[in-house]
């Protein structure tokens, strides 16, 4: 049984090539990875800052129309800020609720499989 001295040579470059090819995969997808969370997180960042500017105009205008159907804008803006306090304390008791719901998402989101087609 004759080795060929060039055998374990051969191997040994393509046992480089292999692992060079699955390092570039791997950087690849975290590359991939990296990029879709920060497209998400941007998209994220966007619509809470819409929100932010609805809610902000929904509060002016119910405070404007308030206080014309009352007659007082101090109470009309009154009301609206009461409105936004519930609105704040019960985000505040459901906090864990939604974190916990944000963190299942994200974890799904990475570690989703893909669709076969």
């Amino acid at each position: 049984m004759e080795e060929n001295p060039n055998y374990f040579s051969q191997l040994k470059n393509e046992a480089k090539v292999l692992i060079q090819e699955k390092l570039l995969l791997f950087k690849l997808k975290a590359v991939k990875q990296i990029a879709m969370l920060s497209a998400g997180i941007m998209v994220a960042v966007v619509s809470v800052v819409l929100a932010f500017f609805f809610l902000l105009f929904l509060g002016i205008t119910i405070g404007f129309f308030l206080g014309k159907w009352l007659g007082s804008m101090v109470a009309a803006f009154a009301i609206v800020t009461v409105l936004y306090l519930i609105g704040m304390f019960a985000l505040f008791a459901a906090r864990r609720f939604i974190g916990r719901m944000i963190l299942m998402t994200l974890i799904n989101w990475i570690f989703r499989k893909k669709k076969k087609r």
